[in-house]
């Protein structure tokens, strides 16, 4: 019951925040926040600044920083920190406290910023609302088309620009667009081979729904063969093989991972890929996952296709993720 749970954190919110440390701590504001207790900005951007605090505590403070208080000021020195996951999450609560302000403020040193709160700044300029930041923005993205802007930045200048809907960007999108091609689909994703984060990467990798990477390969020991192995991939291949395989997989099939179809006497069809071949029967690997075992009497005909088992990651994960996967996908 979140009311019993609520009042006996609350009487006993002293203690607990004294006991705790690290990730208990973190865990401990985010149970505040779930059960709507206020801790206020100021015991939270005590945790924020304190160097003895883990990392994770910290972040976790700033995250949850609610409230009408004046907090612009602290939010600055936060993001000098040397963590850039610090910055960041800096960065993002500036955007959502002071929306007003937030451009102005940051407009002198945001490329001082670690890469990720640069992201971060540029994503935001995106919701953002003021004259301020639309000249940031159209700024940043004529350094892009200099080709004097970090490539790591690319899918978040385009993508900020687009969610302003300005016409002065709209400009510059278009001389964008006008440099790629077209019959190459790649050439739209180009911007994700770059400035990823791989921590971000794995959680898409094991925990995407729509995805379900994790099911089908074995990046990590699972033993999960429907698709190929991936441990060591990012010794094996370079960064636009991954995102050919990504984007159009029929266009990069591992050896032995096509789909085959598999018509039985009966009439029925199975799809999948096979595992195993001999004179008395064939193992096939269904997209589900779970090896079905055929005997050689049952088959009528086997079709060997050029089409990938994996779909078209493009129509199922954003950019953002595309580009966080690469970068994971990358350490394996």
């Amino acid at each position: 019951d979140d009311r019993l749970a609520k009042c006996l954190v609350e009487v006993n919110l002293q203690e607990l925040f004294e006991a705790a440390d690290g990730e208990v701590l973190a865990e401990l504001i985010r149970l505040c926040e779930r059960l709507q207790l206020n801790l206020g900005a100021g015991p939270l951007l005590v945790i924020a600044k304190s160097e003895s605090q883990e990392l994770a505590a910290r972040v976790q403070a700033v995250q949850s920083i609610a409230g009408k208080e004046n907090i612009t000021q602290p939010l600055l020195d936060l993001t000098r920190s040397r963590h850039s996951q610090i910055q960041v999450a800096a960065v993002q609560k500036l955007a959502e406290t002071a929306p007003e302000q937030f451009a102005e403020k940051l407009s002198g040193n945001w490329d001082k910023l670690s890469e990720p709160a640069q992201q971060a700044f540029i994503g935001s300029l995106g919701r953002d609302v003021s004259e301020e930041g639309r000249k940031i923005l159209g700024r940043t993205f004529a350094s892009l088309l200099d080709g004097k802007l970090p490539k790591a930045l690319e899918l978040d200048v385009v993508t900020a620009a687009k969610a302003r809907k300005s016409k002065k960007l709209n400009q510059l999108i278009k001389r964008y667009e006008a440099g790629q091609s077209a019959e190459n689909p790649i050439n739209e994703y180009r911007a994700t081979l770059v400035g990823g984060d791989a921590a971000k990467g794995k959680q898409v990798y094991e925990n995407h729904v729509a995805a379900q990477c994790v099911r089908c390969h074995d990046g990590g020991g699972q033993g999960n063969q429907v698709g190929p192995v991936l441990a060591g991939i990012g010794k094996r291949v370079d960064k636009e093989y991954l995102l050919r395989s990504l984007i159009t997989p029929n266009s990069e099939i591992a050896k032995g991972f096509g789909l085959t179809i598999v018509e039985l006497t009966n009439g029925k069809s199975l799809v999948g890929r096979v595992e195993k071949q001999t004179d008395q029967s064939l193992s096939l690997v269904p997209p589900q996952g779970k090896t079905i075992e055929i005997s050689r009497g049952e088959i009528k005909k086997i079709t060997e296709t050029k089409t990938s088992v994996m779909p078209p990651m493009g129509s199922i994960l954003t950019k953002y993720q595309l580009r966080d996967l690469i970068a994971y996908l990358e350490t394996l």
